[in-house]
Order: C-alpha cells, then structure tokens, then sequence
C-alpha cells in the first residue's frame, strides 16, 4: 500500500524502512538508490539467526548488485559477513566513523545520541557521485 502511494504521488525520495530487515524483506522488492544497515545485535533471533554473524548475513540481504551500501560500526564478526556481500555483489561500501562525536540531539533513547555520532568515513570509499 505505502508503496503504491509513493508512486502515485510521484516522490522523487522515499525513506523506506525495512520491518525486521534484511533478506526477506518486503522492502526487497524496492530498487534503492543507497541501503543502509544500523548496528546489528543479537535480537529476532528466532527469524534471522543466532550469532552475529547469522543475523548479519540476513540483514545484509537488502544490499544490492551495484547499489551502494552504507553501515553503522559493526561489531568484526557481523562487519566482515556485510564486506563479504558488499563484494559480492559490488556495492560500494561505507562504515560510519566512529572518531567523529557531535552534540547529542533532543530525540530519546540512548541509541539515538549513538547514533547521532557516527558520520560517513570518506577514506573507507569515495561517495562524492551519491551527492
């Protein structure tokens, strides 16, 4: 339904958030511009695995061939399961950075100033032609 309204009211963007994300998304049948996977912890694990590195592999089922991929920090184990699919499929990949702190913001939860920190690591991948 959202979908169909999106495209009868001709949005030129959607930010289309996925439910529980990843490989059998309903959002996967979107063709994105850029995806984005947020911090992957061990949660939904009776659906998308029991390690980090299970969970990973299924949310980074939303990258696509030749769309660039953008991540919060990841944790090594489900990091490099998300770099062995970004390869795959050639998707440009960009970790935030986590060297960069700004002031926190005015939305709750903890997990918001989290991830109100992290900004794109321009050194991991040049993403200037996004812009």
């Amino acid at each position: 339904m959202a979908l169909e309204h999106f495209a009868r009211e001709r949005c030129d963007i959607v930010l289309l958030e996925t439910g529980l994300g990843g490989r059998l998304d309903a959002t996967n049948i979107a063709t994105p511009i850029a995806s984005v996977i947020t911090p992957i912890a061990l949660d939904h694990q009776q659906y998308l695995g029991e390690t980090l590195a299970q969970i990973a592999a299924e949310k980074a089922g939303i990258i696509k061939q030749s769309i660039p991929v953008f991540s919060a920090p990841q944790s090594s184990e489900a990091r490099v399961v998300i770099e062995k699919i970004a390869a795959k499929k050639n998707a440009a990949l960009t970790f935030a950075d986590t060297d960069t702190v700004l002031p926190p913001i005015s939305l709750p939860g903890e997990h918001q100033n989290r991830l109100s920190e992290k900004h794109c690591d321009k050194t991991k991948r040049n993403t200037s032609t996004l812009i």
